[in-house]
């Protein structure tokens, strides 16, 4: 025969469950992004998911080269392209006529990328991603250079 369960078994047993909700949700989500501030000499590592970058906002100085290492850690293959909001209206209507190897990088899946550009004006450019939807999805970040 079992004995029913005292208030402190049933708590436990709820604190467990709930435990092991969260420890499984959390293996499906995203990492939240993160901002970053580029460092001579570093190389910023960017998380490609299936609709997101690991970083929401890039600092760095007008003359930085910055590089990053972008990891696809999705099922299907993304990219990187780093421009302004206009050059990114371009890119994004005609992939194959703006594939400037300097400013950008293909990634495919569960692979890494390599990019280094040097920001040589001041401004907000944008790190994105034209396959399928997921620059409209919000596959993008900023890089702000003063």
């Amino acid at each position: 025969m079992i004995a029913p369960a005292t208030p402190w078994a049933r708590a436990r047993l709820a604190a467990l469950a709930a435990l092991c909700a969260c420890l499984s949700l959390s293996s499906c989500t995203d990492p939240v992004p993160v901002h970053v501030t580029a460092v001579d000499g570093h190389t910023i590592r960017v998380t490609m998911s299936e609709r997101r970058f690991s970083v929401y906002e890039v600092d760095a100085r007008v003359g930085q080269t910055v590089a990053f290492e972008f990891k696809n850690q999705s099922g299907v293959g993304h990219e990187a392209f780093i421009g302004t909001e206009d050059e990114q209206r371009r890119h994004a209507a005609n992939r194959a006529a703006h594939a400037d190897a300097a400013r950008t990088v293909e990634v495919g899946s569960d692979d890494l990328g390599h990019l280094s550009y040097t920001f040589a004006a001041p401004g907000d450019y944008v790190v994105g991603c034209h396959v399928a939807a997921h620059y409209q999805d919000g596959m993008k970040f900023v890089v702000h250079v003063t």
